[in-house]
Order: structure tokens, then C-alpha cells, then sequence
């Protein structure tokens, strides 16, 4: 399933299992505009000396275009069961960009812009020059949240390079070598085969079965005038721990024998319960561990330049509501510690399939569906996001105030993101605006820093 030549200057090669997977959840929005899951990347930075507006916009399109030099696949499109890559001449590549590229000068904020967004057959890129911030757009098929972190980092050092003259402009690339980048698929790196053994389509099927946990579980309550609404777009409310709050959560969680991911998981069921209707508080909560394939990879597709794919998988695990915080807390932490097993590795291409298969079968959810608070996390993004980007004589050209993570929801299912930034705790829940208003986020999310603070600290 690897890349080659169709046609003159043309690449192809087979959509994977898990694209197609995660492509087909993503499409089924496509009917009301949007996208489900797809994500988006940001960064807030301010550059050491100030730069006219019209010589940034200049310096964000040549990294840009640099960006795609880099990795390519941000710019390959898909068909029915094929991805394709073109190699770019001047004028494709300028009109490419003026495709992708979008800048905006008002006072639009990264929370307008999200709710925005519509099904694109790239990548897109968004600088907010108000804000300073530059914002990655992508499908969820094409990447996951350590990549496209990784990829807003790429284009930040590119940013940095055209701003102190250490980059090449894109007219000086060789264009054509790009290619050798182009992203295999997950299955072809983890050197799956096509043919599963039946110990294996056995295993896949035990994962596969952890998604009938969704039924009969607690959600949040929906206000009576989102009955029968219809999506709208995704919105998002954040709160950042102060360092002191966060080293003392994280030296609870090392006291405790906590991760904590297992922590906020725990905290976003009590969260879940807390604001669900007095008759559903008694029934399960069901959540999703996610885990990151990439350091699982060989060389290099465990580091930044398979950032442009999608390396990530899951299971459902449901806890009871009788249980207490710390009871939650342990059991998600055990969960995090078996991590991912060669079984979980060796079900990727099956569990895969049989998605699709099970997708295909199924209509999209109608409400009332799922709508209990879930979770995803990027752990250190220091690690993914360099908060400073220096010159050969390491003064400082670039300093990144924040970062942000999240997906876009179609349907009434919260998610909380979390990661750490600057020594600080930071928490994002994203949200659809057609069930739920910015004030209920608000509370919740101030509710999810207490119980967390109160749980660990007290």
C-alpha cells in the first residue's frame, strides 16, 4: 500500500483501514456542512521584534508552502478508496496556498473560527493576526492530536527560518523530492497483514464489543429547547491551572500512585454525574482510553515527521456509579498502565475493518444519544510545541504563549482536552452550541478544576 507514480508528477496509493474508518465518522456530517472529529491545532506566539502585518502574512505563506515541502501528505486529497498527491509547479503551488491559506483581520476569535469551519478537501491554515495565533484545521483521518501539535510546530520553526533568512524560500526547493515523504498508512508501519489470523479477528472483536458500553449510560442532561435541534458548529471553553496548582495535582497524582489522565477521567465522571437528570444518575459512565500508537513505531515514524497521519486508537471502559472518586481513579490509572498491548497493536487493521463494516450497517445515531464528558490528552505539549524558537546565536525570534487542541462534535458528547503547558495544567471542553450554551460550559469546567483540586489536594 505504498506510494507510486499513477501518472506523470501524480502519487497514489490505497486509503488504510483506519483512515477509512475515521474518514466515514467524519463524512457522515457532511450533509449539515460540517465535519465530525476533525481537528484543530493552535498556537498563540509573539515574535521578539515587531513585524508589519502585510511582511508577516508574506513570512506565514512562505513557511506555509515550506510546510508542505516538509510533509507533503497535507496536501494529498482523497477519492473513493485512493489518496492522491500532485507534485506542484510555481502556479499550483500559489494557488494551493491561496486555497488553503486564510488570513483574518478583524477581531474573529480562535472560538468563532472553529465554529466556522466546513468540510475542506486539505488541510488549512488560519492566522488570526489580532490574536497572534495560527491555527492547523485538519480532517480526523489525516492526523491525531500529537500530530497536528507537532505539525504547528513545524510551521512555527518555518516561520522562524523565513523571519531570520535560514530557511530556503519555497521557489528554491526541489519539488518532485517531497514525494519520498508522502505518509504510509498506520497498518504498513506496525507491518500488519492483510489477512488477519483468527486469534487475531477474535481480539478485534473483543474491542469491537467494548462499544455496546455507550448504551444506557449517564449523560448530561439536554435543556428542553435543544430537543430535536439539529448541529450547529463547535465551541470551546478553557480554564489553565496556576504552576502551584498543577505541581501540587501532579505531586498528588505521584503520591497516590495516579496518572493523571486518570485523574481528569475520574473527575469528568463526577462531572458527568453531577449534571445529569436525578433519573439517570444511577446508570454507568462510559468513557474512551486513547493511546497513541506513535511511540510503538520504528524510526522515524515514531517522531515528527509522520506527523501528518493518524496514529491513534481505543477502547470504550465503563465504571459504576456507586463508585467514589478515587475508586475511578485507580481503575482508569490501572487501565493507563497496561497501555498498549501487542494485542491492541495487532488489531489495528481488523478492529479497523470491522468498524467499517459495523458503520455501514448502522444509520448515525439519533438523539437522545451519548452525551456523557470524555477525554483525550497530549500530556506534555512542550514536548510537540517548543515555547521558544531561537536563531543560530540563540536569541529568542518566536515566544508561544499557549497552545490549544480540540475536534469538532456534531453531536452531544463533550470532550475534555487536556495537556500541559508552561509548567501549567490546561483544560479545554469542546462542545456543539446547538445543545449546550457557554455558560453551562463555563460551570462545568469550573467544576472539573475544583473536583479535581479537591480530590487531589485535600
Amino acid at each position: 500500500m505504498s506510494w507510486s507514480e499513477s501518472e506523470a508528477g501524480v502519487y497514489q496509493r490505497p486509503v488504510g483501514e483506519n483512515e477509512e474508518f475515521i474518514k466515514l465518522i467524519g463524512d457522515r456530517a457532511h450533509g449539515l456542512g460540517r465535519e465530525h472529529w476533525s481537528v484543530t491545532s493552535s498556537a498563540t506566539f509573539q515574535l521578539a521584534q515587531p513585524i508589519e502585518d502585510e511582511n508577516i502574512v508574506q513570512k506565514c505563506r512562505q513557511a506555509w508552502k515550506n510546510l508542505r515541502f516538509q510533509h507533503p501528505s497535507i496536501a494529498s486529497t482523497a477519492g473513493d478508496s485512493k489518496l492522491s498527491y500532485n507534485i506542484p509547479d510555481d502556479k499550483t503551488l500559489d494557488s494551493w496556498a491561496d486555497e488553503t491559506l486564510h488570513i483574518c483581520q478583524d477581531k474573529e476569535s480562535l472560538e468563532d473560527l472553529v465554529a466556522s469551519f466546513k468540510p475542506t478537501k486539505f488541510v488549512t491554515a488560519h492566522l488570526l493576526l489580532r490574536e497572534s495565533t495560527i491555527v492547523l484545521h485538519f480532517p480526523h483521518w489525516r492526523t491525531d492530536g500529537y500530530g497536528a501539535l507537532l505539525l504547528i510546530d513545524a510551521l512555527l520553526e518555518n516561520l522562524k527560518g523565513g523571519i531570520t533568512g535560514s530557511t530556503k524560500v519555497p521557489g528554491e526547493q526541489v519539488w518532485g523530492q517531497e514525494v519520498s515523504r508522502l505518509v504510509p498508512t498506520v497498518e504498513d508501519v506496525l507491518k500488519l497483514p492483510e489477512e488477519a489470523t483468527p486469534e487475531v479477528c477474535e481480539e478485534a472483536k473483543k474491542f469491537l464489543a467494548t462499544a455496546a458500553l455507550l448504551h444506557g449510560t449517564v449523560g448530561l442532561e439536554a435543556s428542553p429547547e435543544s430537543e430535536g435541534a439539529l448541529p450547529k458548529g463547535t465551541k470551546g471553553v478553557n480554564t489553565r491551572l496556576s504552576r502551584s496548582d498543577t505541581e501540587r495535582i501532579e505531586k498528588a497524582c505521584l503520591e497516590q500512585n495516579l496518572t493523571l489522565e486518570a485523574a481528569v477521567q475520574a473527575s469528568c465522571a463526577a462531572l458527568t454525574y453531577q449534571q445529569a437528570a436525578e433519573d439517570q444518575k444511577e446508570k454507568p459512565y462510559t468513557s474512551t482510553m486513547r493511546f497513541s500508537l506513535r511511540p510503538f513505531m520504528d524510526a522515524p515514524w515514531n517522531g515528527a515527521e509522520f506527523a501528518s497521519a493518524l496514529c491513534t486508537g481505543g477502547y470504550l471502559e465503563q465504571v459504576q456509579a456507586s463508585n467514589s472518586w478515587l475508586q475511578n481513579a485507580k481503575h482508569y490509572t490501572d487501565k493507563y498502565n497496561i497501555g498498549v498491548t501487542k494485542d491492541f497493536l495487532q488489531t489495528r487493521r481488523q478492529y479497523a475493518k470491522a468498524c467499517l463494516s459495523a458503520l455501514r450497517q448502522t444509520p448515525p445515531p439519533k438523539p437522545p444519544a451519548s452525551s456523557e464528558i470524555d477525554i483525550s490528552s497530549v500530556g506534555d505539549a512542550e514536548k510537540l510545541v517548543s515555547p521558544q524558537y531561537t536563531d543560530e546565536d540563540g536569541r529568542v525570534v518566536i515566544e508561544v504563549r499557549d497552545v490549544s487542541i480540540g475536534v469538532e462534535t456534531l453531536s452531544r458528547q463533550v470532550y475534555c482536552f487536556l495537556w500541559k503547558y508552561h509548567g501549567q495544567l490546561e483544560l479545554r471542553l469542546v462542545y456543539n452550541e446547538a445543545f449546550y450554551d457557554v455558560s453551562r460550559m463555563e460551570r462545568i469546567i469550573d467544576g472539573l478544576r475544583k473536583v479535581l483540586l479537591e480530590n487531589l489536594c485535600n
